[in-house]
């Protein structure tokens, strides 16, 4: 099993980036997902599932997820419920550190099923890099004010 953590802080207010961040089409602007499908209808909250189209190359997959914690400008966490060979359960923390400027902090663990356990030492040092390569293009976006 893999894990990861990395937090960032962002200045913008802290219902600025919990907005950007779950508003799930913005992954392919800030993360490594190509494509986003919402598969739950009405309000993002709990028990939204979403199927995200991850990676590249041998580690390309499609991943479906389930919100199981959600509390509004503080936390999002997530679990993968689709049976493939990546199994991904996270979480991003939202903490307001002023009017203006929020922390965030993503953690999760990965596990690889079948021959990709094979790459798990090389995942390992490219997903903890990945991860906070991309807590770092988010805060771009968000302070260069394409977000408003």
């Amino acid at each position: 099993m893999i894990t990861y953590q990395g937090e960032i802080v962002i200045n913008r207010p802290v219902a600025e980036v919990f907005g950007y961040v779950t508003t799930f089409e913005n992954f392919p602007l800030w993360s490594d997902t190509n494509a986003v499908t919402r598969l739950s209808n009405g309000k993002v909250g709990l028990e939204t599932r979403l199927r995200l189209d991850m990676g590249k190359g041998p580690m390309r997959s499609e991943i479906e997820f389930e919100t199981i914690g959600w509390e509004p400008e503080r936390n999002w966490t997530f679990k993968t419920v689709s049976a493939t060979p990546i199994v991904w359960d996270g979480m991003f923390g939202f903490e307001a550190q002023g009017p203006m400027s929020t922390k965030v902090r993503a953690a999760g663990q990965v596990s690889l099923k079948g021959w990709r356990k094979l790459l798990e030492p090389m995942v390992r040092s490219e997903l903890r890099k990945t991860e906070q390569a991309e807590l770092e293009k988010l805060k771009g976006l968000l302070e260069n004010s394409v977000v408003s």
